[in-house]
């Protein structure tokens, strides 16, 4: 340690020699004898910098003798002074200036601060009260005081200073903004909220600044309860639209959708907009993926004198939350998404393919009905309806008002629906021209590439698979990715097991296929002919998941636990195991305290597990516990 401090010395003393040689030398240039003051003030800067504040400081008091009256050497020594916590000094040498300069406020405020800095807090207050006491109706001179005290972590004496500018100047409107930043500073929400209030108030076209400033404790439960409070308050005296927009905003905010949708509710009865309003609330709830209270929102709107150039995209919205309804399954393929008022049509995918025809059928020859188009075919394909999603896809691709990027989802969508028609060559056709399209987005571009080695892999051709995904420049946050270095890395491990692999991707595309007792049945014989392969817990993997997804969920359990038993000291995928068990539990057979012991046995196997907090969050939601 002594060493270090020698050498960090002696370096000091050399960075400190080269720069006084260097500023004397062109020093010397104008004077063979004393360098001039602006070069004495170079140098003093220079040491200040190097953190030599004593020879800097000397420097700049000689600077400071010889021209008093000069506020840039003045203000610099008392800069290094205050780094070398000599505050008696620097207070002599502001007291010096004010001797000349009497109603300096800056020397006057910077009194304030040496003296609270030197630990006179009375002499401190003393001084900020002489600067606000020369003009007390000016309102800038409590800002100078404030952010004097703020400077020196006196929030809360900030904060009593701009009230007692208020106070002085009989105006309660001033210094909101700087209030309300004070106020979350100490954790005072509900103060913070009421000034917030009174600025919008002052300025009710400025709803989204003030929100902006809502946002800086929003996120904490409670700053959002707090702002919640003071906002219902406010209401209750005057029912303000701007008032109730942020009310809604943060519900949004906290996820309490009912809530949020009655404010949204006054929001349209006070603007009379008609259903836009609520129009808004499904639109944002459709965004959090909240899809059930979005669609109970989209078809309250609808029935409402909506404006018409609004309906269709509200047509669309309903239909779109619908279908995601019908689909958001997790991975046993039966858990119905959360649902806070009754929409029956939910309950299948039913209820959105009508609900998109109604556009096709309102709007012909629209991007909403080429939308509505695909999504049909989508469903249909889902449905394992080759034929009328096949139909729907081709009348989406002749919709002259199809957007570009919907065509490309068409083309993708026209491939899948081919491998499961069996039909590769047409699927390599149709994902190679989204491949080669210029236009396509980086997402479909990787999508189709990855399907083009899906197609290799298939058929066996491993090393034009292994090819295409080296080759491909994925987009690490797109849903593809994870598929495609998932893959990757499979065939990395297995090529050396070619005949095992070959049968294990056969398998594979009868599942894609939805040929399951056939896929079934081929991965069991892949378990069974190549024991000591590195697939095998793969395999059982997609047996257990394509029993879970037949309804065989007895099945399924039994499938996992041989995974967990057989393979615990070489699977890498145990973890993953546990869970989908522990899901078929709850989710199939609806055997809550089997799950809840599932998940736990996750928790205790597994503890570094990225699904541990998933874990978590299941067994709390399954004991009635708040999230």
């Amino acid at each position: 340690m002594g060493r270090q401090t020698m050498t960090k010395g002696r370096s000091r003393i050399r960075t400190v020699f080269f720069i006084f040689l260097t500023l004397a030398f062109g020093a010397a240039r104008v004077s063979s004898q004393t360098p001039d003051a602006a070069s004495k003030f170079r140098l003093a800067g220079a040491l200040e910098q190097a953190g030599d504040l004593e020879h800097a400081s000397q420097l700049y008091r000689d600077l400071t003798s010889g021209d008093p009256l000069n506020a840039v050497y003045t203000e610099a020594l008392q800069r290094t002074l205050v780094q070398l916590k000599r505050y008696d000094e620097a207070i002599a040498l502001v007291n010096s200036r004010l001797e000349r300069f009497p109603g300096d406020i800056s020397s006057m405020t910077a009194l304030g601060t040496l003296n609270f800095r030197a630990g006179r807090e009375k002499e401190a207050a003393a001084a900020w009260d002489r600067v606000l006491a020369l003009d007390p109706s000016n309102p800038n001179l409590y800002r100078i005081v404030a952010s004097a005290q703020v400077e020196n972590r006196l929030l809360d004496r900030a904060a009593d200073t701009y009230r007692r500018g208020r106070s002085a100047i009989g105006d309660q409107t001033l210094f909101t903004l700087e209030l309300s930043q004070l106020l979350v500073a100490t954790m005072d929400y509900k103060g913070a909220t009421l000034e917030l209030l009174a600025w919008l108030e002052q300025n009710p076209a400025q709803t989204n600044f003030v929100q902006s400033r809502l946002t800086s404790f929003s996120s904490k439960p409670d700053g959002r309860n707090a702002a919640i409070g003071v906002i219902r308050d406010a209401l209750r005296g005057k029912e303000d639209l701007h008032v109730f927009g942020l009310l809604a905003w943060l519900y949004m905010e906290g996820r309490d959708y009912d809530r949020a949708y009655e404010a949204y509710v006054e929001i349209d009865r006070l603007a009379a907009s008609h259903g836009l309003g609520i129009l808004s609330f499904a639109d944002r709830a459709a965004h959090d993926r909240v899809f059930a209270d979005a669609a109970r929102a989209y078809r309250e709107a609808l029935s409402m004198p909506l404006p018409e150039e609004r309906r269709p995209a509200a047509m669309l919205g309903y239909a779109t939350a619908l279908k995601e309804m019908s689909g958001a399954n997790d991975s046993t393929g039966s858990a119905p998404d959360r649902s806070t008022g009754a929409v029956p049509e939910t309950r299948s995918s039913g209820g959105a393919a009508s609900a998109f025809n109604d556009i096709v059928t309102r709007y012909p020859h629209t991007r909403y009905a080429a939308i509505s188009l695909f999504q049909i075919g989508v469903i249909r394909m889902e449905q394992s309806d080759l034929g009328g999603a096949q139909e729907a896809f081709d009348r989406a691709r002749e919709e002259p008002a199809a957007p570009p990027a919907l065509r490309y989802d068409i083309g993708l969508n026209l491939g899948a629906l081919a491998i499961l028609k069996a039909d590769t060559a047409a699927a390599r056709t149709a994902f190679q021209a989204v491949s080669a399209a210029p236009d396509a987005s980086p997402d479909q571009s990787d999508e189709a590439n990855f399907r083009l080695a899906e197609i290799e892999y298939f058929a066996g051709r491993f090393e034009n698979a292994s090819r295409l995904l080296d080759a491909m420049s994925l987009n690490l946050k797109a849903d593809i990715a994870n598929d495609a270095l998932a893959l990757k890395a499979f065939l990395s491990e297995n090529l050396g097991t070619p005949d095992a692999l070959a049968q294990f991707a056969r398998a594979d595309l009868l599942a894609r296929q939805h040929r399951n007792a056939e896929s079934i049945a081929l991965f069991q014989q892949v378990i069974r002919r190549f024991p000591q392969t590195l697939l095998i817990d793969d395999a059982l993997m997609k047996v257990a998941a394509l029993q879970a997804g037949a309804g065989l969920f007895q099945d399924a359990i039994t499938t996992y636990r041989t995974l967990l038993e057989k393979f615990k000291e070489s699977s890498i995928s145990l973890d993953r195991a546990q869970f989908q068990m522990a899901e078929v539990y709850e989710v199939g057979m609806k055997n809550i305290p089997a799950a809840i012991g599932a998940y736990q046995q996750l928790l205790a196997a597994y503890p570094n597990s990225l699904l541990a907090e998933q874990a978590r969050k299941k067994i709390r939601a399954l004991r009635g516990e708040a999230q």
